[in-house]
């Protein structure tokens, strides 16, 4: 059901997919176990930034310039190693704001948080449409926030948080960038076994889902 992506690259031959090429330059290994949501946050602005046009030498948005910049108390525990519980989903979506104005981002990019209720066609359908458009026209960026052992099968009882890299239409499956690379490499998975561990709810009885950053129309029309 899940095919790494070294195993099979093939849609790239086919398929410009200009957000994985933003995303993939900043593929990093979350710096402790609980900071999946930083390093997933780190990776999105740094992919803005690229598809802007807006970056320099030696100005990448680090997980520990994030950190740094969002001064949040709330986000130094969360993110702590051996202590933190991470953040759940619309905190996550509430504090993103707020990361993009500190890089400039505020201008051209929102964000909004999507739950994945079991069973709910209109969710699904709604997630494919956001993955349609992504891959297109490179006008958002979805993480995704979802229960590992449902979608790994790995026997880890934990929510976690990637960026979604591509989305291939033709099989109708995702790639997930996973930022805990000491256990997980880039994988295809089908997009409704995604949406299955997205539905699979968070310790506070809610459906997880995922962040969607999507470009705001008055900068599409600049």
């Amino acid at each position: 059901m899940l095919t790494p992506l070294a195993h099979d690259h093939d849609f790239f031959r086919r398929d410009p997919a200009n957000l994985y090429w933003a995303l993939a330059p900043h593929l990093l290994s979350q710096h402790t176990d609980c900071a999946c949501a930083l390093a997933s946050a780190s990776m999105a602005l740094n992919a803005l930034r690229s598809l802007g046009g807006h970056h320099k030498v030696g100005d990448i948005i680090s997980e520990q310039r994030l950190l740094q910049e969002m001064a949040d108390d709330h986000w130094h525990a969360a993110f702590q190693a051996g202590i933190g519980d991470g953040l759940e989903l619309a905190r996550y979506g509430d504090d993103l704001p707020r990361a993009l104005g500190l890089f400039a981002l505020q201008d051209r990019w929102s964000v909004s948080v999507h739950r994945m209720q079991a069973a709910d066609a209109a969710a699904v359908e709604r997630f494919r449409a956001d993955l349609v458009a992504m891959q297109q026209a490179a006008d958002r960026l979805l993480i995704a926030n979802f229960h590992l052992d449902a979608f790994y099968g790995d026997g880890v009882d934990i929510g976690h948080y990637s960026p979604i890299g591509a989305y291939d239409t033709a099989q109708d499956r995702v790639l997930i960038l996973d930022v805990y690379k000491p256990d997980y490499e880039p994988v295809w998975a089908p997009a409704a076994h995604l949406a299955q561990a997205m539905s699979r709810h968070d310790d506070r009885g809610k459906p997880r889902g995922y962040v969607l950053i999507s470009r705001k129309p008055a900068a599409l029309a600049r």
